[in-house]
């Protein structure tokens, strides 16, 4: 079966210390059996990010209250039932083979408030 969508990736370069995006149609990820590359062939600057100086993220599918997609690694603040505000690390779950959002919190409650690498200063908001 074919999936509706192609999955949304980002890297976090450690060096250069930014996100890496897939912006234009031209840009690919290539994956081989241990490695990975971002390549943008468009203007010619070859790989953008790989394996050996950057960290993969991938989206899980669905995006926040403000319509801002979620991936692997951002930081989210929900909003409970209560009144009150829990912050969380998105994450993947090997043993349900999800992330962690999928229950019991609905993207409709939840806020992308940054990520565990451009914003540190919230991994102390994460309860």
């Amino acid at each position: 079966m074919i999936p509706d969508t192609i999955p949304e990736f980002r890297a976090w370069h450690k060096e250069k210390k930014k996100m890496i995006f897939l912006e234009k149609p031209e840009d690919m990820i290539e994956f081989s059996t241990d490695a990975w590359r971002m390549i943008r062939w468009d203007d010619n600057s070859g790989t953008l990010a790989d394996n050996t100086n950057s960290i993969l993220m991938q989206s899980v599918g669905r995006k926040d209250k403000n319509g801002k997609e979620i991936f692997e690694g951002d930081i989210v603040l929900f909003h409970t039932a209560k009144g009150g505000e829990v912050s969380f690390t998105v994450v993947w779950n090997d043993e349900g083979l999800n992330y962690n959002i999928w229950k019991p919190h609905g993207t409709e409650s939840l806020k992308v408030i940054g990520n565990i690498y451009e914003n540190p200063e919230l991994l102390k908001l994460v309860s």
